[in-house]
């Protein structure tokens, strides 16, 4: 019975680490969309500005994952 109470310790604890570190994934690439917003306004370039645009639709989309799994 013992192995049986680790085992469930050992997943309770798993479980805790894998939602703290979704968590913290979270807000970096919460983060990381706030900062590139920010680098957007501040260029002119059409092109870095496209390139900029990618990199918040890719983050954005990984938010989107994330959230789904904290829900």
């Amino acid at each position: 019975m013992s192995s049986n109470v680790s085992t469930e310790a050992g997943r309770k604890g798993a479980t805790i680490r894998i939602r703290n570190e979704n968590q913290w994934q979270l807000q970096e690439l919460r983060n990381v969309v706030s900062e590139l917003w920010e680098l957007w306004h501040k260029n002119q370039s059409q092109t870095t500005r496209d390139c900029i645009v990618d990199g918040i639709v890719s983050a954005s989309r990984e938010i989107e994952k994330i959230e789904k799994i904290l829900q």
